[in-house]
């Protein structure tokens, strides 16, 4: 795929002044060299930095908090099914007491490996299959719609919409950290933070990679 950037990399600006097209004849010629001011430079990398960053950390808390409510849908959902007459209130309180678990092994922005969103993954896959076979099996479940609700937006927010928030903090942090790669040695004499943000697509060749992006890359061409 492409690589989409999101904002152009900003141009560094070139000082224009103009003057009138008569001088006076008295008038000397400056034949000093101009040279680029660092203060100006810097101001640029600085403001571009900033721009970048602003953009990255957008979408890694649109992701943060769709994922959040993903859970806080799970939430809402064991307490529609704990009003149930008939529901497992034992099966509903083990779920619920694993959300807590399943969280504490989600990444952070900056630190972020594939073993680590693998474990979070297949935790939350394997909470939400629970949930939803154990909704199966609860009798009348489909008479509380709240409960349907809940159960849909669980689905939802785990499904094509949250690998689409992934796709765009990867392209945000892919910008940002080629940004930094192409300036790191100004950007540290100005005392900006260099860290190279890791993402969800660190091999953009892998098989299952292009899979996902592909799958994708179809879903918004069909909306």
């Amino acid at each position: 795929m492409k690589k989409r950037y999101l904002v152009p990399l900003l141009t560094l600006a070139i000082g224009v002044y103009s003057c009138s097209s008569e001088k006076p004849s008295d008038a000397k010629t400056d034949t000093t060299e101009v040279k680029d001011s660092p203060i100006l430079m810097s101001s640029d990398l600085k403001r571009e930095y900033d721009s970048l960053t602003a953009i990255t950390d957008f979408y890694w808390d649109t992701l943060t908090k769709m994922d959040d409510e993903k859970f806080e849908c799970l939430e809402r959902l064991y307490d529609e099914m704990e009003i149930m007459p008939k529901s497992n209130s034992f099966k509903i309180a083990k779920l619920r007491k694993r959300i807590p678990k399943v969280l504490a092994l989600r990444y952070t922005q900056k630190e972020m490996t594939s073993r680590q969103i693998d474990e979070y993954d297949n935790a939350t896959t394997k909470l939400i299959i629970e949930t939803k076979t154990l909704a199966s099996e609860t009798e009348d479940f489909s008479n509380y719609q709240v409960a349907l609700q809940m159960l849909d937006l669980v689905t939802i927010y785990d499904g094509n919409a949250f690998v689409g928030k992934r796709l765009d903090y990867s392209e945000a942090a892919d910008v940002r950290n080629e940004f930094i790669n192409n300036n790191k040695a100004e950007l540290e004499k100005i005392g900006l933070e260099t860290v190279i943000l890791p993402n969800f697509l660190a091999d953009p060749n892998d098989v299952e990679t292009k899979a996902v992006l592909e799958e994708f890359n179809k879903m918004n061409e069909e909306m």
